[in-house]
């Protein structure tokens, strides 16, 4: 993968971030705490997902920050 099309991939995924953190903290309201468990792992899986995508990239482009 080139570089610029890297730079673009992570730099998505960096904007995706926030909105997924403040998804955590709204998880974080749930009162049922199996529904909240559940909804955790959901969204742990879901950041596991976008790490499985930016590892290839930071070992191909280690000049990026990620």
């Amino acid at each position: 993968m080139n570089n610029e099309l890297a730079n673009r991939i992570v730099h998505q995924i960096k904007s995706c971030d926030i909105h997924l953190n403040e998804i955590a903290a709204i998880i974080e309201d749930i009162e049922d705490l199996d529904e909240k468990k559940k909804m955790r792992r959901r969204l742990g899986n879901v950041f596991s997902e976008i790490y499985e995508i930016l590892r290839p990239i930071e070992i191909e482009h280690p000049s990026l920050k990620i």
